[in-house]
């Protein structure tokens, strides 16, 4: 929300969003459909940058898209999520589902 108040009056919701698609997942689901790739989305479920139910409309149009995915949900935000002891955690999340999904 503090991003889209600097903003506000200067940029439509409308074209925010069409600059923003490039770093949003979603744009990208054709590319996975019919793949036997798995995901994992790591969210920050006190993240004022990027709202939790932004995030939750994510996991359900990964769920209705019918994609392999995980989850793992983090009571940080998405700066915090940088900070121990969250940065220890995601990475070593990251790393097993890496190590399972290469191996």
């Amino acid at each position: 929300m503090h991003v889209w108040e600097a903003m506000r009056g200067k940029i439509s919701p409308d074209d925010l969003r069409r600059y923003w698609a490039p770093i949003s997942p979603q744009p990208y689901f054709h590319k996975l459909r019919g793949s036997s790739k798995k995901c994992l989305a790591i969210i920050g479920e006190n993240d004022p940058t990027f709202s939790p139910e932004y995030s939750e409309d994510f996991l359900i149009a990964m769920r209705e898209q019918g994609f392999d995915y995980e989850a793992l949900k983090m009571p940080c935000g998405h700066y915090s999520l940088g900070e121990a002891p969250f940065k220890y955690i995601a990475g070593f999340r990251f790393g097993t589902f890496l190590f399972h999904s290469l191996a």
